[in-house]
C-alpha cells in the first residue's frame, strides 16, 4: 500500500515539474532556479499549521510537503472548494515555502494558547503545550506575479484553502490506505477459511485411514513400535510355554518314580503286612459279632471293640505309609498341586499367545505400514504446512483489524499566523 501511495505521489511531482517547465515564466506554482521572489518579511504571509497523519500513510517532511502544496494536485486539479475563480488564479501563481518546527512547550504559568514569537521573526502565533501525534509546520507565501498588497489581502483565504485542500487530499490517501488494509484483511480471511477447509478435509482423511487400519495412532513410528512389542511378547510367551512344558515332563517323571518306589516299599514292608493282617482279623471279628447280635446270642457291645481296633489299625497303616513316602523321596501331593498350577498358567499363556498371533496377522493383513506411510504423506506432512498457513492468516486478520481500529484520519489544523482583521489594525493606528 505504501509503495502505491509513494508511486502516485512521485508521479504527481513529476507531472507538476513537467507542467512548470512547459509554461512561460515558470507557470502556475512553478519554482524556477534563481527566481527572484517577493520579500517574505511581511508576517501576514506566514502561517503555523499542524498536520497529523500516520507515517505509514505518508511520511511527510518539509521537502515533500512543499512539493505537494505547490503541485497542481493541491493548487489546481483537486476539487475546488470555493466559487472564486480569482482566488484560484491567485493560488495558482503563489509559491508556498515550508519550514518544519519542533513543538514548543507551554511556558510555565502561561495560559494555553498564549501568543509567542514566531521563529524567524514576524507575527506572533499561539504555542501549544503538546503536539501529540502531529507536526508543526510554518508555511510562507511568495510570488513574483502578484503584488504584495493583493497577496496579503487574500492570504487568510489562501491559508484556509491550503489547509482545506490538503486535509481533503490526505483524507483521500487515508481512505485509500484504509481500503487497502480492508482488502488485505478480506484476502487474509479468505485464506483463513480456505486453510480451515483444508484442515477439515485432512482430518476427515485421517479418520478414514484410522478406521481402515483400526488404529487411533497411525504414525509409522507407533505402528513399528507396536509390531515390535507384539513380536517380543510372542517370543517371550513361547519361551515361557516351552519352559513350563519341560518342567511338567520332569515332574511327571519324578512322580512316576516316587510312586514306583512307594509301591515297592509298601509291598515289601513287614510292618504294613502285620497291620493288614491285624486289620483283616478285626474285620472278621466284627462280622462274627454282627451275626451273633442278629441271632440274639450276643449283646450290641460286642461290635464296638472290633470296630475300635479296625479304626486304630487303619490309622497306623496310613501313618506307616506316609513314613514310607518320605523315605521314598517325598509326597506326590506336592507335585500334583504344582502340576495343577502349571496347567492354569499354560492355559493363560496359550490364550495370550493366540491373541498376539491374531494381532500380528491382522496388522500384516491390513498392511498397516503402508497405511502409516500413506497417513504421513497425505495428512501429517500437509497438516503442518496448512496449520502454519492458517495461523499466519489468523494473525494477519487480527493484526490488520487492530491496525484498522487504531487508525485515525489525518487532519490539518491552522494554529495561527493569519492577518489581523482590518478593524483591529485601524484601532491600533
Amino acid at each position: 500500500m505504501k509503495s502505491r501511495i509513494l508511486i502516485t505521489f512521485l508521479n504527481t511531482i513529476v507531472f507538476a515539474s513537467s507542467m512548470a517547465s512547459a509554461q512561460p515564466g515558470g507557470g502556475m506554482g512553478a519554482v524556477m532556479p534563481g527566481q527572484s521572489i517577493a520579500d517574505n518579511s511581511n508576517p501576514s504571509l506566514s502561517c503555523l499549521i499542524k498536520i497529523d497523519i500516520a507515517p505509514e500513510i505518508l511520511a511527510l517532511n518539509p521537502e515533500i510537503l512543499q512539493t505537494l502544496l505547490n503541485s497542481p494536485f493541491i493548487k489546481e486539479f483537486n476539487q475546488k472548494l470555493d466559487d472564486s475563480d480569482f482566488l484560484d488564479n491567485v493560488m495558482g501563481n503563489v509559491n508556498i515555502c515550508v519550514d518544519m518546527l519542533a513543538s514548543a512547550p507551554q511556558p510555565s504559568g502561561a495560559p494555553l494558547g498564549m501568543m509567542m514569537a514566531t521563529p524567524g521573526g514576524g507575527r506572533s502565533m499561539p504555542a501549544w503545550e503538546n503536539q501529540i501525534g502531529g507536526q508543526l509546520y510554518k508555511i510562507r507565501l511568495t510570488s513574483r506575479l502578484i503584488d504584495d498588497e493583493t497577496l496579503t489581502a487574500n492570504a487568510a483565504e489562501i491559508f484556509k484553502q491550503i489547509a482545506t485542500r490538503l486535509d481533503t487530499t490526505l483524507r483521500q490517501e487515508f481512505d485509500k490506505y484504509l481500503g487497502e488494509l480492508s482488502r488485505q484483511r478480506e484476502i487474509a480471511i479468505t485464506n483463513q477459511n480456505k486453510t480451515q477447509n483444508e484442515m477439515d478435509n485432512l482430518q476427515r482423511s485421517e479418520m478414514v485411514l484410522q478406521e481402515e487400519a483400526g488404529q487411533s495412532n497411525l504414525s509409522r513410528e507407533a505402528i513399528l513400535n507396536q509390531m515390535k512389542d507384539l513380536e517380543n511378547e510372542r517370543q517371550q510367551l513361547q519361551m515361557n510355554l516351552a519352559s513350563l512344558q519341560a518342567r511338567r515332563e520332569a515332574i511327571n517323571r519324578e512322580t512316576a518314580e516316587i510312586s514306583k518306589r512307594m509301591e515297592d516299599k509298601m509291598g515289601n514292608d513287614p510292618v504294613i503286612g502285620n497291620l493288614k493282617e491285624i486289620l483283616e482279623l478285626n474285620i472278621n471279628k466284627r462280622a462274627l459279632a454282627k451275626q451273633m447280635v442278629e441271632n440274639g446270642t450276643a449283646p450290641q457291645t460286642e461290635i464296638s471293640e472290633p470296630e475300635e481296633k479296625i479304626a486304630r489299625t487303619q490309622i497306623e497303616i496310613a501313618e506307616r505309609q506316609e513314613e514310607l513316602k518320605k523315605q521314598a523321596g517325598g509326597s506326590s501331593e506336592k507335585w500334583s498341586n504344582e502340576l495343577s498350577e502349571m496347567a492354569i498358567q499354560t492355559a493363560e499363556m496359550e490364550a495370550r499367545l493366540n491373541f498376539v498371533n491374531n494381532q500380528l496377522a491382522q496388522m500384516k493383513e491390513k498392511n498397516l505400514l503402508a497405511l502409516a506411510y500413506q497417513y504421513e504423506r497425505e495428512v501429517v506432512m500437509k497438516m503442518g504446512l496448512v496449520r502454519e498457513t492458517y495461523e499466519q492468516a489468523g494473525w494477519m486478520v487480527h493484526n490488520l483489524q487492530r491496525q484498522m481500529d487504531s487508525m485515525q484520519p489525518p487532519s490539518v489544523t491552522i494554529l495561527g499566523g493569519q492577518p489581523e482583521p482590518e478593524e483591529k489594525k485601524a484601532e491600533e493606528k
